[in-house]
């Protein structure tokens, strides 16, 4: 569970904040525009502080769903 959350975590916010700006911007029509929409993705206000957050929350999640599965067995 650690591991999906680890993976998955880090794409769904980066895909999301992709989604907060394409409300404000037009998506990108070529490989240039590509190139500064994602480098823009990472300056969405909190991108960096939110992402810790995420991270952690599902960290403890799985630490105590592991938890509770071991104490079981």
């Amino acid at each position: 569970m650690a591991t999906g959350i680890a993976i998955l975590g880090p794409s769904q916010h980066i895909w999301n904040s992709g989604m907060i700006l394409n409300a404000f911007y037009e998506l990108p029509k070529n490989r240039v525009e590509a190139n500064i929409f994602a480098k823009e993705i990472f300056r969405v206000p909190n991108f960096w502080k939110d992402l810790g957050k995420k991270m952690s929350y599902g960290f403890v999640a799985a630490a105590g769903d592991t938890a509770v599965k071991l104490s079981w067995w």
